[in-house]
């Protein structure tokens, strides 16, 4: 492997590249699914807002309807009261009239606080409209820019799967077989380049018997620790 170390570790990178970029496009569905549900939810929620002032006008409809009803039926008890002729009956209706205009009192006690509830409503139902316009908008900014991102990060994984499989065109086949067979026991990163004799993938210390060895170039070297082939540090020249 020792004289195609450079393709190797181009091919290593790219690959790391290839996965980090894979990672991210897996993940921005999710991010666009949870905002196309926020945006849903901001959206419906002058529905919601106006959903509820039309049941509050159910509600006080029902019970405008109970307070007549209630009206109706003290006025028939009234009327029995006339053709009552013990003062015993006369009394227990008298009591059960009460107990009618207690009834009613809470009725039409609930009918004013569902028109107090329906002003509220009206009230801030323009402010529910404005906040859920910029809620939506800001959202869907935030859209686009993941949509962009995943177009483009789409584009350069196409790049970098051409590119990858031109290298692999330069590989020699069995450097090639090593190279993958070490990628799936080490988690895709089978190649670590010596700095300073270290390791930098396991960040240990690499014996000098070890560098004497990776220094001759006359045969694998594998990190003793992580198994990774060492590869040295290519020397920069100083133009």
């Amino acid at each position: 492997m020792n004289n195609q170390n450079e393709e190797l570790i181009k091919l290593q990178e790219l690959e790391k590249q290839i996965v980090k970029l894979d990672k991210r496009l897996r993940e921005l569905p999710l991010q666009l699914k949870a905002l196309d549900d926020r945006i849903f939810e901001r959206a419906h929620s002058v529905e919601q807002a106006q959903q509820s002032i039309s049941e509050n006008q159910q509600r006080r409809l029902a019970q405008e309807k109970k307070v007549e009803s209630v009206k109706a039926e003290i006025q028939n008890k009234k009327r029995e009261l006339n053709s009552i002729k013990t003062n015993k009956e006369y009394t227990a209706k008298l009591a059960e009239i009460e107990i009618q205009e207690k009834r009613k009192e809470e009725a039409e006690e609930g009918v004013i606080q569902l028109l107090l509830d329906a002003d509220k409503m009206q009230e801030t139902i323009g402010e529910v409209k404005e906040k859920s316009r910029r809620d939506v908008e800001a959202l869907q900014k935030e859209k686009d820019l993941f949509l962009q991102e995943k177009g483009e990060k789409e584009g350069q994984l196409k790049e970098l799967n051409q590119r990858k499989k031109e290298l692999r065109t330069l590989i020699d086949p069995e450097n090639l077989r090593i190279y993958e067979s070490l990628s799936k026991k080490t988690g895709g990163v089978p190649l670590s380049v010596v700095t300073r004799d270290f390791c930098a993938e396991c960040f240990v210390k690499i014996r000098p018997q070890v560098m004497m060895d990776l220094r001759k170039g006359d045969k694998v070297i594998y990190c003793e620790n992580c198994h990774r082939v060492l590869i040295l540090e290519p020397v920069k020249v100083q133009e």
